[in-house]
């Protein structure tokens, strides 16, 4: 009939706006949790309560990235690694992290570290000929390991990279730190157990020097 009609008309009327209702709730509600921010967030270890602190420290970490124009990787021609060398600029973040680290470790006292070890980051990151960590020995080393300049490396490879950089360094890395040991997981998991060894053997290399 027509009053049941209009009733079924007013009944699925009011569904509607009450399934508005609820979406618009449900928005708000999302927008508002996005909106907060998070009571804390976790960097490297490091847990942060302070917008104001995670910025400062998030400033404070080194960023290696694309460059051009640096002297010519011979005989290979270039001068560039963008569309190249992503892989190996983490690997670089990745090193001068655990360097900062390492000294941290060493300075308990010290909240950032002295001017004197960003300039040494500097001068052993830079892309020259001779520097410790920078692109042209990082390439000097991967040429060992069949990837030459221009060619994309992977995780591994860069880890291998990164394993052959500092496995020319006797001893300490730099004045007043720890030396550095590398562990390359091959097949996508970490196990303590390697970790540990590698560690004690470190530790049993630096008692046999007392």
């Amino acid at each position: 009939t027509r009053q049941e009609t209009q009733k079924e008309t007013r009944q699925e009327t009011q569904k509607e706006t009450n399934s508005l209702d609820d979406l618009s709730s449900s928005s708000s509600s999302s927008s508002s949790s996005l909106s907060s921010p998070p009571t804390s967030t976790h960097v490297l270890g490091l847990t942060f309560t302070q917008s104001s602190e995670l910025l400062t420290y998030t400033n404070s970490i080194y960023l290696f990235t694309y460059r051009s124009g640096f002297t010519e990787m011979e005989p290979y021609g270039l001068t560039t690694d963008k569309g190249w060398g992503c892989m190996l600029r983490c690997c670089q973040m990745l090193v001068a992290s655990s360097l900062r680290s390492s000294y941290m470790s060493s300075h308990p006292s010290v909240l950032t570290p002295p001017s004197e070890f960003d300039e040494w980051i500097l001068k052993e990151f830079a892309d020259y000929p001779g520097c410790r960590f920078g692109m042209h020995e990082i390439m000097r080393v991967g040429v060992g390991l069949d990837k030459f300049p221009g060619e994309w490396f992977g995780p591994t490879t860069g880890c291998r990279v990164v394993e052959g950089c500092l496995g020319k360094v006797e001893g300490e890395v730099y004045e007043g730190g720890r030396g550095i040991e590398v562990v390359v997981v091959e097949e996508g998991t970490v196990y303590v157990d390697q970790i540990e060894e590698r560690m004690k053997k470190e530790e049993d290399e630096e008692e046999k020097k007392r």
